[in-house]
């Protein structure tokens, strides 16, 4: 399975790549913004995404409905180190699977995975 993590945080990318490896995910495409995700999404075409909901520039909102705009069938998942019901809510109403809380842990990146990575 290949991942995209899409943060302008590269500690928190990181953090999710041990996390990935743990689980089995070694093909990880990282990006830091909305531009560098739509360029590396139209490129590497993952099979999820995960996308920080606070970005540089373009939200994590826009970037998620641009992905689904290019692929309708694209699996993300928001998201955010704030509880926020309004920014959940935005999330998943633009498009995103799921959602989970920073800075996650092993099993909830595991659990998101199964629920969503299957074909």
């Amino acid at each position: 399975m290949k991942m995209m993590i899409v943060d302008d945080s590269k500690a928190f990318r990181d953090i999710i790549k041990e996390l990935l490896a743990r689980v089995g995910v070694d093909d990880v495409v990282e990006a830091v913004d909305f531009d560098e995700a739509i360029e590396k999404y139209e490129a590497e075409r993952p099979d999820m995404v995960l996308i920080d909901m606070i970005l540089p520039g373009r939200s994590g909102v826009e970037t998620t409905s641009a992905i689904l705009e290019l692929d309708k069938e694209a699996k993300i998942i928001a998201m955010s180190s704030m509880v926020n019901k309004k920014l959940i809510k935005e999330a998943l109403g633009a498009g995103a699977k799921d959602f989970l809380l920073k800075p996650t842990n092993e099993m909830a990146l595991s659990t998101v995975i199964q629920m969503w990575g299957g074909e």
